[in-house]
């Protein structure tokens, strides 16, 4: 039996995320493929993680590795969700990912931060609560590109006013958003590099951090260029609401890079 663990063009998650597998695949080799995903379960919690079986821990994991995998999102050998983390944030192209399945993976994710931040063993809390806080992330990442898409496409339809007023709060609230979802994206590429560092030499961890800091600089443009429509709305003038004037950097995202 071969089972492989592949990080093309740099790991994103920490390796204790690898745990769950490789001990399922030990234990499929031992039984000729004959585990019981439920009896697994039970023995893992109590073996790995120092649970009872049933415990909230496996089970966010369950619900967590299949909520990557839903509709719009599953790949044949991989996830949506790795590139939807580092796509711009104003027009990426999975900002149209089906909305349950980036709202289950929302509420898998928030379920697990709190499942593991009891965990006992220090590294797989912090590992674990990182990833969960990666795809909440991602996932609110992807509603914001998808509400503010949709505010900036009924703009022009707007009318002089109240209304009118009630658009330019709207439109200073994505702003806010979006700073304040460059500053977490931050945050996470902080604790990224800590997590990595638990585990491994840095050696090629900047093919990952190249991602977080191409997102921040995406980041940076996406602000300005709503600013600029903000000011543009409020004195009246035409706004771009198909955003054909935003010029988002070229990124090849993690194995992209390979076309």
């Amino acid at each position: 039996m071969l089972l492989t663990d592949w990080g093309d063009y740099g790991h994103y998650q920490p390796l204790s995320l690898s745990w769950y597998p490789y001990l399922f695949g030990a234990a499929t080799a031992w039984t000729g493929g004959q585990t019981n995903p439920e009896e697994f379960d039970a023995a893992f919690a109590a073996t790995f993680l120092g649970r009872p079986a049933g415990d909230a821990a496996v089970a966010s994991m369950r619900r967590l590795g299949k909520a990557v995998t839903g509709p719009s999102l599953g790949l044949r050998n991989r996830s949506n969700v790795a590139p939807a983390l580092f796509d711009d944030p104003l027009n990426g192209r999975l900002a149209q990912a089906d909305s349950q399945s980036v709202a289950e993976v929302h509420a898998a994710a928030t379920e697990a931060i709190e499942a593991w931040s009891t965990l006992a063993d220090p590294g797989l809390r912090q590992d674990y609560g990182f990833t969960a806080r990666l795809l909440a992330f991602m996932a609110s990442k992807l509603h914001a590109t998808r509400q503010l898409q949709l505010h900036l496409r009924t703009l022009p339809e707007i009318a002089e006013g109240q209304k009118r007023g009630e658009w330019l709060s709207r439109l200073d609230a994505h702003v806010t958003a979006l700073a304040d979802s460059r500053a977490r994206a931050r945050a996470l590429r902080a604790e990224f590099e800590i997590c990595w560092l638990r585990h491994a030499r840095r050696s090629e961890i900047g093919l990952t951090l190249k991602q977080f800091d191409a997102l921040d600089r995406s980041y940076q443009d996406a602000l300005a260029w709503v600013t600029e429509q903000r000011a543009r709305f409020a004195a009246g003038q035409s706004v771009d609401d198909n955003m054909s004037t935003y010029r988002p950097q070229a990124v090849a995202l993690l194995w992209e890079q390979a076309r």
